[in-house]
């Protein structure tokens, strides 16, 4: 059977024919009547012209609000046939009485509409009706009384993150927001745990003294933070008579870069040989650091042989200039020295930034590798491209017995040209490879001297490499050294 919507008599369709076409109808109906003026509310209704028994459908309600005022307890009936089954609401029915459904819509603004969704179904054949009620509650015009006094607007102003290194700008205004003149206004700005003035003080004070009404006077003052963390700043504001007022609170957090190096180093090196160092430094999360250089003091007794990154050798010291460091990020340098002689390399490494300075010792035990201890030296850096430069080898024997079969071979850097080479045994060029003859015996105590000129070839920092072989050795020995060439 077919349920018709509106006025009109229910119909049975036979089984058989097919499904028409949901047709919509829609119903408008202003309340409370009358002329376009004096309406107030406006509903349409929007359901289908017919559905079928036990078919699930849907109609709607659109409730507005036509004047500029807010109408309240706004509720809508809508009558509710006993065949008519409710499967769902938006919003939810508030109830159901004497054979209606009822809507509470609460408050309606000037010109807002609100929409009710209704999905439900026939359990049998019946007229469902097209009207509904909406009753509402609009307030009476009156006369508003407004109440003035006399009073003080006041207001703190603060970064909201600083430096612990930085001092903190803390701006304070007050205004006179009254209709009468103010007399002896003060502003205080009591400073929380871990601020001072830049005197030591615990508080900002600020006399505004007269003020006339609507007149704004304001101050800055300087606070430095003894520690890190999130700061409250509060003000209040006093004046003769009474008056007072209250500034809303603001914050500022205080942070400061963490520093933190390590080193890397051997526990144990040998003489003549290579020591490699590797420094780490991490920042942590809170700061940028800023202006952050790593300085690495040189061991009593050991020598300078290079420094990743650009690191430069200068007195005492290879210094490495990183600039800023986000937070939590982490650069690593390297840094080669040799030792001349058995000793404890003791160094310390440190980090100075904007704000802080962190630092790391490292010591290395240089034993005697051999019979024979080797050293390299540039006689000239830096180069400049086309010129040559010589590199001095030195080979001593420091026991008490011979050294034999000493055998000194270098490697030059891709940047450099073989010229020539000299030394207590003849020495020959095959590429980037000299090798020098073995030299039989080197007495006790004594040194042998070799020296190989390059030609500087292309600008870069090149590396100059030699090794050194000899009977009793457990072991070859390295050495290098690096020079910088430029155009």
């Amino acid at each position: 059977g077919w349920l018709r919507h509106g006025p009109g008599r229910p119909t049975t369709a036979p089984a058989t024919q097919p499904v028409e076409p949901v047709r919509m109808t829609q119903v408008r109906r202003y309340l409370p009547g009358g002329e376009d003026g004096a309406r107030t509310v406006l509903i349409v209704k929007a359901a289908p012209e017919a559905v079928r028994v036990g078919q699930p459908f849907t109609y709607r309600i659109r409730v507005t609000n036509l004047t500029k005022a807010v109408l309240r307890d706004v509720t809508v009936r809508e009558p509710a046939a006993p065949e008519l089954k409710l499967l769902s609401c938006a919003p939810p029915v508030a109830r159901i009485e004497a054979g209606a459904i009822v809507w509470q819509l609460g408050e309606l603004c000037a010109g807002e509409e609100r929409l009710i969704e209704v999905a439900a179904m026939a359990t049998g054949a019946c007229a469902l009706s097209t009207c509904g009620e909406v009753t509402y509650r609009m307030d009476a015009p009156g006369v508003a009384i407004q109440v003035v006094e006399s009073t003080l607007r006041v207001t703190v102003q603060a970064p909201q993150q600083m430096l612990q290194c930085d001092p903190i700008p803390v701006r304070l205004a007050v205004t006179n927001a009254g209709a009468q003149a103010a007399e002896d206004v003060v502003v205080v700005a009591p400073l929380p745990d871990g601020l001072r003035t830049v005197t030591g003080g615990g508080r900002l004070v600020f006399e505004a003294g007269a003020m006339e009404p609507g007149e704004t006077r304001a101050f800055t003052g300087q606070v430095v933070a003894v520690r890190t963390g999130t700061f409250v700043h509060k003000a209040i504001a006093r004046a003769r008579g009474g008056l007072r007022g209250v500034a809303p609170p603001v914050s500022t957090l205080v942070v400061r870069p963490q520093l933190s190096v390590h080193v890397a180093a051997p526990a144990v090196a040998y003489v003549g040989r290579p020591i490699r160092y590797d420094i780490t430094v991490v920042n942590g999360p809170q700061a940028i650091a800023e202006d952050t250089v790593i300085a690495a003091a040189l061991p009593a007794g050991a020598t300078f042989v290079a420094a990743t990154l650009g690191g430069r050798f200068a007195g005492d010291r290879v210094v490495w200039p990183l600039g800023a460091l986000k937070p939590r990020q982490a650069r690593s340098v390297g840094l080669t020295l040799t030792a001349a002689e058995p000793a404890v390399l003791r160094g310390t490494t440190t980090v100075t930034a904007s704000s802080g300075t962190a630092t790391a010792e490292a010591a290395t035990a240089v034993r005697v590798a051999g019979p024979l201890s080797l050293a390299v030296s540039g006689l000239a850096d830096p180069v400049e491209v086309g010129s040559v430069v010589a590199y001095e080898i030195v080979v001593t024997n420091r026991t008490s017995a011979l050294g034999t079969n000493v055998v000194v071979s270098c490697e030059l850097a891709p940047q450099q040209a073989y010229v020539d080479s000299m030394g207590p045994t003849r020495g020959s060029a095959v590429g980037r490879e000299v090798a020098f003859e073995p030299l039989k015996v080197l007495d006790p105590k004594a040194a042998a001297v070799y020296r190989v000129t390059v030609r500087a070839v292309r600008p870069g920092d090149a590396r100059f490499r030699v090794t050194l072989a000899a009977d009793r050795m457990p072991a070859p020995a390295a050495a290098s050294v690096e020079t910088r060439q430029y155009e």
